[in-house]
This record gives structure tokens, C-alpha cells and sequence, in this order.
């Protein structure tokens, strides 16, 4: 699985194209047009990828991808907010000590630190699972289907999957590190690494996502593979 998805990112008739387009998109992601067109586009590599197309999607039909990304980055934002809850605590825990200055202050931050860990790392399990299956089905609501995500994020292949994307994202950041002290080229290396390492991680997600249901190629419309129902 590594080294295809190392390969997939440039696996497209218009790779240069696609790789172009995809860094800029991360350049300026600050923006939110940008990074909502990112998110669309990697659910089209979770859906191309999971159906048994080796080639990643070109960035096409825009406004099919914008809707995508927008239903994508609700569910994404919602898995979020379980993470700023754990920052809460968390904070909540760094004021008792601030007050209280003993043992029981020391102990909120304990407990707060590690609530924020739980739910940080419990986010970052089951987000790409539910765009996976917003990708699929076209609904926000499906994101948070749990009678479908609960067998696919108890399964080894998942876990398989979401470690070698996590190693996908933190190999990128790495790379990414050694230029940040370099004024603007930091910048951009960094977000042209980092959409190649995204990709790379999504298309493992695909291959899992593929694996629940054993889908059969020859009865998917290339249409639908590239654009969910609306």
C-alpha cells in the first residue's frame, strides 16, 4: 500500500496540472474557498480510490467540488468541536492550578491534558471514515452514520489504513520542517509537500474504505465515481 500511495498523487494523465493546482490550494488555505475545495477534492480520492480507479481525480467540475468540500468540512468541523471541548477542559484545568497552586490544580491539568489527547486522537480516527462515507452516500448526515462507520473503524484494515496515513501526514511535516526557516520558500515547499502527503494519505484511506464492502467496478458509472448524488 506504501509505495502505491507514494506513487499516487502523480498517477493522473495531468499530474503536473493536478499537483499545481492542489499546492496553490493549500498555499492559500488560510482561505476558506480553498480549503473547502481541498476537502472536496480529497473525498474524490477516497471515492475514485475505494471503486478501483488507480488515478487520482483531476481538479475538475469546481462547482461539484465546492459543494463536496462544504459537506465535508461541516462534518470535519463537527468531529472538531470534540477536540475544542478537550481544549476547554483542559484550560479549565490550567486556571484551577493558576487559582489553587497545589495538588489539586496539578491534577485538573492531569486529567484535563488527557481528555484533550482522548478526544483530539478519537477526531482524528473517525473524520476520515465519515468523509469516506459522505463521499459515498453525498449526505453531511451519513457522516455521522454509526451503524456504518462503527464496523469499518473497529477494523484492522482501517487501523492499517489510518496509521500509514498518519505516517503520510507527519513524513510530510517533517520535510515540510527543514524549510520553514527559509523566508516564503518554507511556505511554499510546505504546502506543496503537504498536498502530496495529504493525497498519498487519503488514497490508504480509500484502499480501507474499499476493502468494507468489496465493491464491484464493473457496475459503477465513471460519472458517479467522480461526483457523489447530490
Amino acid at each position: 500500500m506504501i509505495s502505491e500511495a507514494i506513487d499516487y498523487p502523480r498517477s493522473n494523465e495531468d499530474a503536473v496540472r493536478t499537483l499545481v493546482i492542489g499546492g496553490l490550494l493549500a498555499l492559500t488555505s488560510v482561505l476558506i474557498v480553498p480549503a473547502v475545495l481541498l476537502v472536496g477534492y480529497v473525498m474524490r480520492v477516497i471515492r475514485s480510490v475505494a471503486h478501483g480507479d488507480e488515478r487520482a481525480p483531476a481538479f475538475d467540475d469546481w462547482e461539484g467540488l465546492l459543494r463536496e468540500g462544504v459537506r465535508g468540512s461541516i462534518v470535519a468541523i463537527v468531529y472538531g468541536l470534540a477536540t475544542a471541548l478537550g481544549a476547554l477542559v483542559f484550560v479549565g484545568g490550567a486556571l484551577a492550578l493558576a487559582t489553587d497552586g497545589g495538588l489539586l490544580g496539578a491534577f485538573a491539568v492531569f486529567v484535563g491534558a488527557m481528555i484533550f489527547i482522548a478526544l483530539a486522537l478519537a477526531a482524528a480516527y473517525v473524520t476520515p471514515a465519515a468523509l469516506a462515507n459522505v463521499a459515498e452516500r453525498g449526505r453531511i448526515g451519513d457522516g455521522f452514520d454509526v451503524a456504518t462507520l462503527r464496523p469499518v473503524l473497529a477494523s484492522g484494515s482501517y487501523a492499517t489504513a489510518w496509521l500509514v496515513a498518519a505516517g503520510f501526514v507527519l513524513a510530510g511535516g517533517v520535510v515540510s520542517s527543514v524549510f520553514a526557516g527559509i523566508p516564503a520558500v518554507g511556505a511554499i515547499v510546505g504546502a506543496f509537500v503537504g498536498f502530496y502527503a495529504g493525497v498519498a494519505a487519503y488514497y490508504a484511506i480509500g484502499v480501507a474504505w474499499g476493502d468494507r464492502e468489496e465493491l464491484d467496478v464493473s457496475e459503477i458509472d465513471s460519472e458517479t465515481v467522480s461526483r457523489p448524488a447530490a
